[in-house]
């Protein structure tokens, strides 16, 4: 009997210490907002490589917090502007994807993923890929038409005027025509 309840000790414990393991890493919610804010602001000042330094150790930061954790959202999407403006459209559209992944899973349909479907239109576009940008400019919309206030109005009419330009660049002169006259109007009415 007591060799039983050892063998049975023995198990639990093995099992503890294969499907416990040491504790997975905790972030730092200050230093990842810390690390974060300093990369916007680099941005906001066009200090392009300290702002991808900041923002990479921000992403690092909030990785801690589970791969799909929104912090690591934040992260991409701010670090998908230093890649777009290094011309480095391929990282820029990768991350922003990432993003968007993880947005859609935390937020659902609304201000934060239809920010992502414009930002990875827009980059998209500007890389040539403008059939995809088509794409995912038209989700921005019809998502962004759904939102209230000017503050969406205003998010509507730029997607608007971004998927206008890939029309443009497609050839679809009458698709452009028309959604670059909503976007004006909406641009006249704010």
């Amino acid at each position: 009997m007591r060799n039983i309840i050892n063998l049975a000790l023995v198990i639990a414990m093995t099992s503890c210490v294969v499907s416990c393991g040491p504790p997975a890493p905790r972030g730092d919610d200050a230093l990842w907002k810390e690390k974060l804010n300093r990369g916007m602001d680099a941005i906001r000042q066009n200090k392009w490589e300290e702002a991808q330094s900041f923002l990479d150790q921000s992403l690092v930061e909030a990785e801690k917090f589970g791969k799909s954790d929104k912090r690591v959202a934040g992260s991409l999407v701010n670090l998908a502007s230093c890649y777009a403006n290094a011309k480095e459209f391929d990282k820029a559209i990768e991350v922003s994807r990432r993003a968007l992944a993880i947005d859609e899973k935390e937020f659902g349909p609304g201000y934060e993923v239809a920010f992502d479907l414009n930002q990875l239109g827009t980059y998209l576009a500007v890389s040539g890929q403008h059939e995809e940008a088509v794409k995912e400019l038209t989700r921005a919309v019809g998502m962004r038409a759904k939102l209230e206030g000017s503050k969406g109005r205003l998010q509507l009419g730029t997607s608007l005027s971004n998927l206008g330009e890939s029309y443009l660049e497609l050839g679809s002169l009458e698709k452009a025509e028309k959604v670059l006259k909503e976007a004006l109007t909406i641009f006249r009415e704010e």
